[in-house]
Formats: C-alpha cells, sequence, structure tokens
C-alpha cells in the first residue's frame, strides 16, 4: 500500500530479492485514481530483505522487508508472540478491530516479542492478527496471521519460537557458519566436520530429518561411494563414511540420530571389513552388502538393487572422481543411476545393466581425454548417447548442471574439486534436494561455475567442507 501520490501519476512498483541475478525480481505499474492511496496485488511474492521500490518519476519511496513473523499463540490466555528486529517496535491489532486502539510492543535484543490482549480482545480459533513493523523512514512490513498458530509448521518437532530456520525442517538445528540462522534456511551456509567423516555426518544433517536407509561407504577411496552417492540422492538416503576396519564416532552418531531401518555396504570385505558389518548389525535391523568382484560390478550391484527401471544411465569414468561426483547428484535427482565404465571400453557388468534397463537416454560425463569416443559406440545400441563434457572438471560440472537442473533451482552445492570425500556425500543430499554440486578450488570460484552460478534463480548455495578444503575467499565470494 502507498499514501501520498499524485491523482492520475503513473506509479511502478518494484520488488529485488538482492541475492538474486534478476533485477527487478518483480514489477507492477499501474496508474492512480482520485484518491492519492492506493493498495495493489503484485502477483508475485515478496519475502524479508526483499527491496521494495515505489517511484512515479518524480518520487521514490525505498522499504526493506523486514522478517517480521509471529510464531506462537495462546488463545486461553490471549496472547500472541513472535519475532522482528531487535529493538523494533511491533503493532498489533485484531483485523476488523481497529477500535480499541492497537496494542504495541518492543522486540527484545534477541527480536522476541510477545502482546497479551487481556481486555482488549478475546483470541479465538479463525481470528485473524495484524501485525506491524516500522523503520527508520516511517515505512512498514505488515503480516496477516489467522489463529491458531502453528508452533511448529515445518513439522520437525522444534518450536517456531527457538527454530533457527522456521519455514524448513531441520531436526538437527545446524547452523555451520554460527550466525544464528540453520543452514537449510542460510543465503550461504558453510557445512563441514573436524574431517571427511564429520562432514559426511554434518551433511546428512542438515539435509535429511529422517532416513529409513543410510549407505556406507569406504571414507579412503571413491569408486563404490560414487554410485552410492546417486541411489542415496534417489532413495532419500544419505551416504556416510566409514574406516575400512571400524565405524568413526561421527558415522555411529549420525546412524543413531537417523534410526534407519535399513543399512546399505557399498563394497566387498577387501574393501570394508566384516568388523564393520558386524558393528552396524547391533544398532541397525538390517545390514545388506552391496559389492562385485571390481568396482564395475559393484556399481551394477547398486544400480539393480536400488534402481528397478531408468529412462536415464549416467555413465562415468572409473578410475578417476570430478565428473562421476557431479553425475552422482543429477542422477539421483533424476532417478538414474550411475555406471562405471573404462576409459576405452564398457565393462560387460555395465553393458548387462544399461540393457536390462533400457533407458531413453544414456549420458556420458567426461570428454573424450577422460572417455574414449569408442565408448559412445559400444552404448549406442541401447539409447540415444548424449555426452556432457567440458575442457576441464569446473566446465563438465556446469554442463551437467545446465542439462539436469536448468538455472539450478533455488540451491546448489560448491564442493572443492580436487579431492572426492566432501563432494561424494554433498552429491547424495543434493540429488534428494534436487540440487547440483559445483565445483571450486581451495581459493576461487572457477569462471564456469561462476556462470553456473549467476544463471539461476538461487536462495541457497551451500559450501562443503572446512576452511582447509575450500578457503574464506570462495565463501566471502558467494552472493
Amino acid at each position: 500500500r502507498g499514501d501520498g501520490w499524485m491523482p492520475g501519476a503513473r506509479v511502478t512498483v518494484t520488488v529485488d530479492d538482492p541475492t538474486t541475478a534478476a533485477n527487478p525480481d518483480g514489477t507492477k505499474t499501474f496508474t492512480m485514481g482520485s484518491n492519492p492511496t492506493f493498495s495493489a496485488s503484485l502477483g508475485f511474492s515478496v519475502h524479508a530483505g526483499d527491496v521494495v521500490t515505489v517511484t512515479d518519476g518524480i518520487s521514490t519511496g525505498t522499504h526493506v522487508v523486514t522478517a517480521l513473523r509471529a510464531a506462537v499463540s495462546d488463545e486461553a490466555a490471549d496472547a500472541v508472540g513472535g519475532f522482528a528486529n531487535p529493538g523494533a517496535t511491533v503493532y498489533a491489532w485484531v483485523q476488523g478491530h481497529e477500535s480499541p486502539a492497537h496494542v504495541t510492543v518492543t522486540a527484545d535484543g534477541s527480536g522476541w516479542w510477545a502482546v497479551d490482549f487481556t481486555g482488549r480482545w478475546n483470541l479465538n480459533d479463525g481470528t485473524t492478527m495484524r501485525f506491524r513493523e516500522y523503520d527508520a523512514n516511517g515505512n512498514s512490513t505488515e503480516i496477516y496471521v489467522p489463529l491458531p498458530i502453528d508452533p511448529d509448521p515445518d513439522h520437525d518437532g522444534v518450536s517456531n519460537i527457538v527454530d533457527n530456520c522456521p519455514s524448513l525442517p531441520n531436526t538437527t538445528q545446524y547452523d555451520g557458519d554460527g550466525d544464528g540462522v540453520g543452514t537449510r534456511c542460510d543465503d550461504v551456509d558453510r557445512i563441514w566436520g573436524p574431517n571427511r567423516y564429520g562432514t559426511a555426518a554434518a551433511v546428512s544433517g542438515m539435509a535429511f530429518d529422517e532416513a529409513d536407509a543410510v549407505l556406507i561407504a569406504l571414507g579412503t577411496n571413491f569408486p563404490d561411494a560414487l554410485v552410492a552417492a546417486a541411489a542415496g540422492g534417489f532413495k532419500d538416503a544419505p551416504v556416510l563414511l566409514t574406516r575400512s576396519d571400524a565405524l568413526p564416532a561421527e558415522t555411529i552418531a549420525e546412524i543413531g540420530r537417523l534410526h534407519p531401518t535399513t543399512a546399505y555396504i557399498v563394497g566387498g570385505t577387501a574393501v570394508i571389513k566384516p568388523s564393520v558389518e558386524a558393528q552396524l548389525q547391533t544398532f541397525v535391523p538390517t545390514v545388506i552388502r552391496l559389492s562385485g568382484a571390481n568396482r564395475y560390478e559393484t556399481s551394477s550391484a547398486v544400480a539393480e538393487t536400488f534402481f528397478p527401471s531408468a529412462t536415464r544411465v549416467f555413465v562415468a569414468l572409473g578410475e578417476n572422481f570430478p565428473d562421476a561426483l557431479v553425475a552422482a547428484a543429477a542422477a539421483g535427482a533424476a532417478g538414474a543411476p550411475v555406471l562405471l565404465t573404462r576409459h576405452d571400453h564398457v565393462p560387460a557388468s555395465t553393458l548387462f545393466e544399461v540393457n536390462r534397463l533400457h533407458p531413453t537416454t544414456i549420458y556420458i560425463v567426461g570428454g573424450t581425454a577422460a572417455i574414449s569416443a569408442t565408448v559412445d559406440g559400444e552404448l549406442a545400441p541401447y539409447g540415444t548417447v548424449k555426452r556432457l563434457a567440458g575442457a576441464n572438471r569446473y566446465e563438465t560440472a556446469e554442463a551437467v548442471a545446465d542439462e539436469s537442473f536448468g538455472e539450478c533451482g533455488n540451491q546448489a552445492f560448491l564442493a572443492y574439486g580436487g579431492n572426492f570425500p566432501d563432494a561424494l556425500v554433498a552429491a547424495a543430499a543434493a540429488g534428494h534436494l534436487d540440487a547440483p554440486v559445483l565445483l571450486v578450488t581451495h581459493d576461487t570460484i572457477p569462471a564456469s561455475t561462476r556462470r553456473a552460478l549467476d544463471d539461476s534463480p538461487k536462495v541457497h548455495d551451500w559450501v562443503v567442507g572446512g576452511t582447509a578444503v575450500i578457503g574464506d575467499a570462495v565463501f566471502d565470494a558467494l552472493p
């Protein structure tokens, strides 16, 4: 709404989210009537942090939308509480009953406010409340809230009063950068642990509030874990890492939080010892090992278990990890397996799985220096072959994101392109959340990764790994 505009003037309202590349994100122009006050339905969403600008070409007003929200109500006590900017004055009243006068309250240092309407209004289910918070220029954010207010609208078991991410479920309340905003809701955040096992547990804690299954992969080698990541993304199951002969404490703790009914060990006993299987059997009802004589047969065993059918298949090099990492996120989101190939020959186990699945499209991920053109010819009889590749691993990640996610949706995981553990566990979470994995160096965001980020209407960028892996220069360069 606006006041004080000239009758007959052409007024333009724009809303810009400073975290997106679009500028503005929405706009609407209309002609004022004889009244200097307008009330316009914009037809698009307005969120906290958005910059609203109103202009008639002569005068201009701006307002940054505040994070004003009502968090909890107690109709029996005629009370409502919520959050605003710390120290802000909140005006409250019942919609349609502006008399007696509104109630005002000041938010405390944490932003919390509570209003007691005793003696003014009796609050009941179905009552609509109005709350308003002004900025220094006299402009305001106003919300209309029907009662009762669900104290846990995201159903994560954490009350809105203390939930650091009230709009999305996050039972662990994980906050990687310690800014008070849960990682699930933060525009940019870091997900990390003291080591690769801790980082895997932290990624799981951020992305999975619950899981019926977990996949257990070796933390010191990549082939088996690569194909596990695609399956995890598709089946909404995290990938957790283990040592060869024992489960790390971080992995045990995360399994204890999730309480899965099934744990899949990906890899044979030469890779993950029977002692790990025995450990898992003490606290997971069903433990299943998926393995083959080599990495190619293991990838086929995973595909056979988790993918009874698939219209798409991703084929990646089995001797190196970068291309398969980004393929795993895309495959998981698409409900497709990752199968492994040699540089110049498709193993029989891989061909068997491709033939069983009868996909319409077979993606080869990586250039001909990684996977030779011979592989294209061997796969051609089984479906339409399309190669996703760039001049390097960063450009290949961009090509996969463009093909599979368009403009990358509203979130992306950024992982170190020089090693596999963090990107691997990120791939399972990314597939689960329908987000791409993009690669960075320790100190820089490559041009191809920057293009993928700039071209997407993202809300969240998640950096996976501590500062020893991805430096603060990368974190600080994200919008």
